[in-house]
């Protein structure tokens, strides 16, 4: 008798381990994922060797590539520039570069050309931009200021210097009208878009740099380099739980529906799903072979995941 209830104890105190996932497919690239998004039929990847890679998502194949010239190192040898982030909006691509002399460059590719929206000239180091409509960006400098600036007519619409910690990565509301920020304090701030003022302000979470989030549904999911991811809901004041992880946390994501989240955990770069409400892991995403970039959902059962090396994994999980 002793020995039944022994084991019940176990089976309830030991949470049953996530199903292990192999990629359904591996698409190779032209360089190292540093930033990813869908639009329609198509993924839009960029890379850090100056290349955007457009994939067809319905038949995993790559369809195109769109290829930056090459900026000279500061001891003037030729290099492909590192694309910090991409977005798209109604086939235009918003790029972040790596330019010379450390500076960053803006770009929007267009009917097969790249026109400058930023250049190198303005001396910025900007880590991030997406569109908040056809003709209106929003984008951050690595000393943390946000800047709203129209595109269109060449004029900044507001600049907000969030913190003196370093600027880490922002995520955009689904209706565009609230900015999720994260930097090096730990700190997650929310703010508004149309004037840039401070709405909620989320601490004592991550006690470190919080190297991406991800922010649907209000909800908020974290990526910590203090080996945490948490969830946040943005409602519910002070209602937030950590996802202890075994390794710096660099990637995380939500679905759609912000039913599902998904965080970088292991060493080995394995993946976490889970259940956002219950909290129980529900799949471990395998094969990657350096450190995670990008997670993306595209809906509750694919998923994408890309790293450091050339080449982006597909999982279907049921």
């Amino acid at each position: 008798m002793i020995k039944k209830v022994l084991f019940l104890t176990i089976l309830i105190v030991v949470p049953l381990a996530a199903n292990s996932v192999k990629p359904t497919n591996k698409i190779m690239l032209s360089g190292g994922v540093t930033d990813m998004v869908n639009d329609q039929d198509n993924l839009y990847v960029s890379t850090a060797n100056g290349k955007v890679d457009i994939v067809h998502i319905k038949n995993k194949k790559l369809k195109k590539t769109i290829k930056l010239k090459k900026i000279k190192d500061f001891v003037g040898e030729p290099i492909d520039p590192k694309i910090y982030s991409i977005d798209v909006i109604k086939d235009n691509i918003l790029l972040v570069s790596q330019e010379e002399k450390g500076y960053s460059k803006i770009y929007q590719y267009s009917n097969n050309k790249l026109n400058t929206i930023i250049s190198k000239d303005k001396k910025m180091f900007i880590l991030r931009a997406k569109y908040i409509t056809k003709h209106t960006i929003l984008f951050a400098t690595i000393g943390n200021e946000l800047f709203l600036y129209n595109i269109k007519t060449n004029k900044l619409l507001w600049k907000n210097h969030i913190s003196y910690s370093k600027f880490s990565y922002f995520k955009l509301s689904e209706d565009k009208k609230t900015v999720a920020i994260s930097d090096e304090s730990g700190d997650i701030k929310l703010h508004n878009i149309k004037d840039g003022r401070l709405l909620k302000k989320f601490t004592k979470n991550n006690l470190d740099n919080v190297f991406q989030i991800d922010f649907k549904n209000d909800t908020i999911i974290t990526a910590g380099q203090d080996m945490k991811s948490f969830v946040i809901d943005t409602v519910m004041k002070d209602t937030s739980y950590e996802k202890k992880a075994e390794f710096l946390v660099y990637s995380c994501a939500l679905s759609g529906d912000g039913k599902y989240g998904a965080f970088s955990k292991y060493q080995n770069n394995d993946v976490i799903v889970f259940d956002i409400n219950n909290k129980a892991n529900i799949a471990r995403l395998t094969h990657s072979n350096m450190n995670i970039t990008k997670i993306l959902f595209l809906n509750n059962d694919e998923i994408f995941v890309s790293s450091e090396a050339k080449q982006l994994n597909y999982y279907k999980l049921k």
